[in-house]
């Protein structure tokens, strides 16, 4: 079975010409523009049960934004390919929420010289990445799924930065199951 034809092409050329974009606050707990996500889809797509990627921007946890053109380009091209695209912001070291109020004012750049900055910092992203995740499923389940998506195809990618948080929202459940995990025996931590 041919399953592109099956689909009608879908998924694999860009069979809208043009996409909406919407955005929204994807969290529970705080309402702020590290928390927002533009969500991407085709041009009058009525299609239900799409595939959903979810793309994070690069900025070395520092900078960045869901605005990123590399971002942007990869929504809108898999949203005219018929996949629902989000590119999510998230909580930087530059964050108060992050690392407190005195390393916002430095740039967040200081978070690479401290193993324990370095856990807070990548942790509230990976956090904020698997929020994001748990808002489609939950507006799916609660508000008959408006953005057609199948819960069981959700992906994530992103470059630099918010490459990292996609293995770490599929594979790290908890701060102490991130910790664990790290092995600081004989490294030199970016000094």
């Amino acid at each position: 079975i041919d399953v592109y034809s099956q689909c009608q092409n879908r998924y694999q050329n860009e069979i809208f010409n043009s996409v909406n974009k919407l955005t929204i606050n994807y969290s529970d707990v705080y309402n702020d523009n590290a928390h927002k996500m533009d969500i991407y889809t085709g041009d009058s797509d009525t299609a239900t049960n799409r595939p959903l990627i979810i793309f994070a921007h690069g900025g070395s946890f520092v900078g960045g934004s869901k605005s990123n053109s590399l971002m942007i380009e990869l929504c809108e091209s898999f949203a005219k390919k018929g996949y629902v695209t989000a590119s999510i912001n998230y909580r930087l070291a530059t964050n108060a929420t992050v690392l407190g109020t005195d390393f916002s004012s430095f740039g967040g750049l200081t978070w690479m010289t401290n193993l324990n900055n370095g856990i807070k910092v990548i942790y509230s992203a990976f956090t904020d990445a698997k929020a994001a995740v748990r808002f489609f499923r939950k507006i799916a389940l609660e508000n008959n799924n408006p953005y057609g998506i199948d819960v069981d195809q959700i992906w994530m990618g992103g470059n630099s930065a918010g490459a990292v948080l996609a293995p770490h929202i599929a594979y790290v459940s908890s701060l102490d199951e991130f910790v664990n995990g790290i092995d600081i025996s004989g490294q030199d931590y970016a000094m």
